[in-house]
């Protein structure tokens, strides 16, 4: 039957025709690229990366007696049904107008630090300014960690430096 049909339109008078030729074309062409793309594109929306549930509590903040030093509690939990890495811990926070940004040492864990489903880990940060640090104003302090290298920053909290 479809041989047939072929046979017929291969045999039609329209079919010697430009416009017939550049439309059967086109039909060809189209219908090679959505069968190579198609499966290309529905494997890229299988690798885009889900965002992560994590939950960060930043507490106690706190300013050392040298002016320096600011040390923090961090609790890291992971919401996720999958063990997740913990790579790098950024602690922020404002005086005044000037936002800080230290890198920490961290107690309670080494990083990289692998978290297993549902686990919660406890940590001490501790980060050294590059100045002294102006006492008796407040301000807000925040983490932000590269877990599975993505950023996740925690909520703000306010603290008096």
């Amino acid at each position: 039957m479809p041989v047939k049909l072929i046979a017929k339109v291969a045999s039609h008078h329209l079919a010697d025709s430009p416009i017939f030729v550049i439309l059967f074309c086109l039909v060809v062409t189209s219908a090679v690229l959505i069968i190579t793309i198609g499966p290309m594109a529905a494997q890229q929306h299988k690798k885009r990366k889900e965002p992560l549930k994590m939950w960060l509590s930043l507490q106690n903040v706190q300013i050392g007696i040298n002016g320096i030093s600011v040390d923090a509690d961090l609790i890291v939990k992971n919401n996720n049904q999958k063990v997740v890495t913990l790579e790098e811990i950024t602690l922020y926070f404002t005086e005044n107008n000037e936002i800080h940004a230290l890198e920490v040492s961290v107690y309670g864990a080494t990083l990289p630090s692998e978290l297993k489903p549902y686990q919660e880990l406890d940590l001490g940060l501790n980060g050294l300014a590059d100045r002294p640090l102006m006492e008796g104003i407040e301000a807000e302090a925040w983490v932000i960690c590269n877990i599975e290298g993505q950023a996740i920053e925690s909520r703000h909290t306010l603290f008096t430096m």
